[in-house]
Parts: structure tokens; C-alpha cells; sequence
């Protein structure tokens, strides 16, 4: 039987925008933040989302949506904060064929990737075989 995943009364998910609708509204909360943090946290919330319901057996496609309506916040957020169009921020934010933001720090320069649901490995299966019960006498 295949259940489908209960998101869109979630707290996180309303915060995103209208999930019926797949409109991505920005979080004015993360305007002071800097780039690094606005993106740690949008990645931390959709992460966290899918390796709780990655157990499922359609997990990806039924994360999918959710999945648009996060990148759509995250999108109109960082364009919020440089006062600039979606498409620049998307543009600003490509390194090939991944997007993210570089970051320097102790004198290394490190690249921290746009959370997608590939990253995620799938639930390991289990080998434990269903054994009926006896219930003859």
C-alpha cells in the first residue's frame, strides 16, 4: 500500500510559500543573514525532510514538489537581499553544473553545494523475511 507523504501542513513547508500552488515566497527572517547561513539553513530544512521520509518507497517523486517550492524560496530570498531578479541570483550562483555559494575561511576556499534530492542515498533495504504466524493446533 503507498501513502502519500502528508507535507504540506507542515510548519517548515508554510514557511516556504504555497505548496499547492508551487510559489516560493522568501523568508524575510534570513534577509540580514549572510549567503552562507541563508543557504545552510535552507539546506538543513529540506535535508532533514528527505532523509525522514526517504524510508518511503516513492520518496523522490513525492519530495519533488516540495523540493521546487524550496528552491523557489531560496531563490526569491537571495534575490531579495541583493535587490536583483531570479534569474541573476541563479546565474550568480552556477559553478557548472552544480550551483552554490564559495566560502573562505582559515584561508581555504571551499565550495558549499544547493542541497538536491540526488545527494541523498536511498533507505537501505531489509533482508528480514516475514515469517507467518502457526497458528494451527
Amino acid at each position: 500500500m503507498s501513502r502519500r507523504i502528508g507535507l504540506s501542513g507542515s510548519r517548515d513547508v508554510r514557511r516556504l510559500g504555497n505548496y499547492h500552488m508551487i510559489s516560493g515566497g522568501m523568508r524575510s527572517d534570513l534577509i540580514n543573514s549572510s549567503d552562507l547561513e541563508i543557504l545552510s539553513e535552507y539546506n538543513a530544512l529540506i535535508r532533514g525532510l528527505a532523509e525522514y521520509y526517504k524510508i518511503g518507497t516513492f520518496w523522490k517523486r513525492q519530495l519533488g514538489r516540495l523540493h521546487h517550492l524550496w528552491w523557489r524560496s531560496l531563490m526569491n530570498t537571495l534575490s531579495r537581499k541583493h535587490k536583483c531578479s531570479v534569474s541573476k541570483t541563479v546565474q550568480r550562483l552556477r559553478n557548472g553544473e552544480r550551483h552554490g555559494i564559495w566560502n573562505e575561511s582559515h584561508g581555504k576556499r571551499r565550495f558549499m553545494r544547493v542541497f538536491w534530492l540526488n545527494d541523498v542515498s536511498p533507505a537501505p533495504t531489509s533482508t528480514l523475511e516475514d515469517i507467518p504466524p502457526q497458528t494451527s493446533i
